[in-house]
């Protein structure tokens, strides 16, 4: 049997021993198809969702449009307590109006298997996720357990996954991770595309050539405002285009990672590293910003000994560009599951930033 595929932090799977210990041994061994082990493990949670509503679900917790915090007591605390207990994300049997140690632990869970900020405070964002019906988890679930089935049936040996409801991508290599990082994805009016692709190449110190609708949509109105512009910027017309030049204001970074694709793609480094201390990170043209560029480039070139750490954050730190093709074969696949298990076999959900589920999108 394989080894189990740890995804930490995008969890679209659960690991192989968890779910060997659910009673599925015998399906994984007949299917070895990671589709079907995904599949299943939503299954199991449709199940027990679907249980839950049929004794009535739970109902909204009226907020005061105050924070309820460690220490406070509140007639809303033993709300929240009950609405927890009912999908099984606290141990206390408690009932108490005091907001203790214990229900800030349960609350942090909480928000980190919904994609919040884990403060442990039960605040507008919190209340509107544990105020989500079961009905309307049930259909998320649904739909993702669909989406499991169209994911690939052998991933390869190299890849890297991006799941664009959680801001998060891994690398993997003999199904093992080798890396996670932050992503930055693309804004609702550019949203990022899901697909699958080949990383080809890989460019140290790029020139950010600028896209015809950027160009026209910001930087020509720009350049009307304000004569000096491009050269403030770095910016230059070459070949009846404008491009910004590599350096540390390169809206790139130090390196763009391209893996050729109908959507013009690719994941690259950003000088705007304060943006990945967001909890939703959907600020960008449709590109993919990582915050852990210099592990993506070694892990891309582990067959290219010669470029180690200090040749490639030397790379990144020129003002001409360097570009290394790879020898190996790596996947990128794009997914997006806003409900999924991770290795521990804990249920998570994440936002519908692009509304895929509410109009039943794989």
């Amino acid at each position: 049997m394989r080894c189990c595929i740890l995804l930490l932090l995008i969890g679209i799977f659960s690991c192989l021993s968890q779910l060997k210990a659910q009673g599925v041994e015998t399906m994984i061994n007949d299917t070895g198809s990671i589709k079907y082990i995904c599949h299943h493990a939503l299954e199991k949670e449709i199940i027990r969702y679907q249980h839950i509503e049929s004794i009535g679900g739970w109902n909204k917790i009226q907020w005061k449009k105050k924070t309820i915090q460690l220490g406070d007591s509140n007639a809303l605390v033993k709300h929240i307590r009950k609405r927890l207990s009912i999908t099984d994300e606290t141990k206390a049997k408690d009932t108490s109006s005091v907001f203790d140690k214990n229900l800030e632990t349960d609350i942090i869970g909480f928000q980190r298997r919904n994609g919040l900020n884990p403060d442990g405070k039960v605040g507008a964002a919190t209340l509107n996720a544990l105020n989500i019906s079961v009905q309307e988890r049930i259909n998320q679930i649904k739909v993702n357990m669909e989406r499991c089935l169209e994911l690939p049936e052998d991933f390869g040996n190299k890849y890297i996954l991006v799941n664009i409801p959680a801001f998060e991508l891994i690398a993997m290599k003999n199904n093992s991770p080798v890396f996670s990082s932050k992503i930055i994805i693309g804004k609702a009016s550019d949203k990022t595309a899901i697909f699958k692709g080949i990383m080809q190449y890989i460019v140290f110190a790029p020139y950010w050539n600028i896209p015809k609708t950027i160009m026209y949509k910001e930087i020509l109105p720009a350049i009307a405002k304000h004569p000096g512009y491009l050269e403030q910027n770095h910016m230059e017309w070459f070949d009846g285009k404008i491009r910004q030049r590599p350096g540390p204001w390169n809206a790139l970074g130090g390196v763009k990672f391209i893996f050729p694709n109908a959507y013009h793609m690719y994941m690259h480094d950003t000088p705007a590293k304060t943006l990945f201390n967001e909890q939703t990170r959907a600020f960008s043209h449709g590109c993919i910003r990582i915050e852990e560029p210099v592990k993506m480039a070694l892990f891309l070139l582990d067959d290219q000994k010669e470029w180690n750490r200090e040749k490639i954050n030397e790379a990144m730190s020129m003002e001409k560009e360097t570009v290394v093709f790879l020898k190996g074969k790596t996947m990128v696949y794009i997914l997006y599951f806003t409900a999924f298990i991770d290795a521990q076999g804990k249920l998570h959900f994440r936002k519908d930033i692009y509304g895929r589920d509410r109009l039943g999108m794989l």
